[in-house]
């Protein structure tokens, strides 16, 4: 029991020194609209949450992915390539 929460507290604190630098990275190193600090983020995100923006891309990404997963089966790949071959050639123009 000991151990595993010797264990655990290690990587509490290792997620947790990650935030850290990166909080100090982007308000004092950086200081970039492209690497914004970690509140501003988690404060977009709930944002985005709430109002239901960031499911429905979540869940566009995830179907995505999942199509992609299903690709790779053998079963499925050849058929998934004609698909992505003949998307690829109607979208070229002449």
């Amino acid at each position: 029991m000991n151990r595993s929460i010797v264990k655990l507290a290690g990587y509490v604190i290792g997620f947790g020194s990650l935030f850290v630098i990166w909080h100090l990275a982007s308000v004092y190193l950086l200081n970039s609209v492209l690497f914004p600090p970690p509140a501003r983020v988690i404060g977009k995100a709930v944002e985005l949450a709430r109002d239901g923006t960031l499911w429905e891309n979540a869940s566009i990404s995830l179907v995505f992915r999942l199509v992609s997963l299903l690709a790779r089966s053998p079963s499925c790949g050849a058929s998934w390539s004609l698909i992505q071959s003949s998307y690829a050639s109607s979208r070229q123009r002449p």
